[in-house]
């Protein structure tokens, strides 16, 4: 039988790198689904982009910090064994356009209800990745 494909969209990939010490209840949650083996997990590179952003426009830190902190997040997704979908050619996306109504897109990532990290959660989570 074949596997069921779960796609993981920028809040669940958020939770599982950032949520252990700030959201418990829904880190657990999340990490069960990377250990499942009855499913085949995917992303897109949409979600990668939200992951990047968060800790850009979500953290009170300094800048270069905040873009260390963006580049370990995407390599903590990437270490998974999550595929990353290829993004839609411009003519399917533009079909669809026409034959849906799709919201569109903000310029940048909602904020998500997680708390602001501070230097010594930074240190933390770098600690961990490494």
């Amino acid at each position: 039988m074949a596997k069921s494909r779960l796609y993981l969209d920028s809040t669940i990939l958020i939770t599982f790198v950032f949520g252990s010490k700030l959201e418990p209840d829904k880190f657990d949650c999340v990490s069960r689904l990377f250990n499942y083996e009855n499913i085949d997990l995917v992303t897109s590179l949409y979600a990668l982009i939200e992951l990047y952003n968060y800790p850009i426009f979500n953290f009170e830190m300094d800048e270069q910090e905040k873009r260390l902190l963006a580049k370990s997040a995407i390599i903590s997704a990437l270490l998974t064994e999550t595929e990353i979908v290829p993004m839609l050619p411009r003519a399917i996306r533009s079909y669809y356009n026409n034959t849906f109504k799709m919201v569109k897109s903000p310029l940048h990532p909602l904020k998500l209800p997680l708390r602001i990290l501070n230097q010594p959660d930074v240190e933390q989570f770098h600690q961990k990745i490494r």
